[in-house]
């Protein structure tokens, strides 16, 4: 793996930081809800109940926003690393036995052999904004979670391959499903897609669109 797939990890690997944060957010909003209802039925003991989950929920929060914050400064000092900033004496230190690999041992690719995608890589994630902005625009400009992903899946369905295909042990997602959402993100940042649509909505921006116009030009 080249460093620029690892850098795509160490990216990847923030993003599920705050797409874990977004549910838990929800789980405790939905918490105060569900503890409101129950004090005003008097259920007071139910009451109790929701509002220990939600403090212990509150707690875990707090300790991803820290693991979040960690996981943020080994991305810069990863990206310090590729640029120069950190050399590689300055980071020296002796390896464990079980991460040092004789280099003979690193497969070499035979040069003369055709470009595929290899076995256990995903589709870029660049390649879904494309698909993204389409499906939200025959959507009228915005659409559910679950609408937009279908219609992603049919617009790349000769594009994603056995890996993308495949569902991610830790989460029970399929891979591309999972990509598209981390591709929404960057999407947002990046002012494509709306930032405040409502939860559950994706909705394209005026930017988005102009986006779409350009990448259409340029595949046209």
């Amino acid at each position: 793996m080249n460093n620029s797939g690892f850098t795509d990890i160490y990216q990847e690997i923030g993003v599920g930081f705050i797409l874990l944060l977004e549910q838990i957010e929800a789980l405790i909003q939905n918490l105060n809800t569900k503890g409101a209802e129950a004090f005003r039925d008097g259920r007071y003991a139910n009451t109790r109940e929701i509002m220990n989950q939600a403090e212990q929920v509150i707690a875990v929060k707090e300790q991803v926003e820290t693991c979040k914050k960690k996981w943020k400064d080994l991305l810069q000092r990863w990206e310090q690393f590729l640029t120069g900033e950190i050399t590689e004496a300055s980071t020296a230190s002796p390896l464990p036995k079980e991460v040092m690999f004789p280099e003979a041992s690193i497969p070499q690719r035979d040069q003369s052999a055709p470009l595929r995608t290899p076995r256990g890589m995903r589709t870029p994630e660049e390649l879904y904004c494309q698909p993204i902005l389409e499906a939200l625009v025959e959507l009228g400009g915005a659409g559910s979670v679950e609408e937009v992903l279908d219609r992603v899946g049919r617009k790349m369905e000769g594009i994603l391959n056995d890996f993308d295909r495949e569902v991610i042990p830790s989460g029970g997602m399929v891979r591309w499903r999972k990509v598209t959402q981390w591709c929404r993100l960057t999407m947002v940042k990046e002012g494509l897609l709306a930032p405040n649509s409502p939860r559950g909505v994706w909705e394209i921006s005026e930017a988005g669109r102009a986006e779409l116009a350009r990448l259409r030009a340029n595949s046209g």
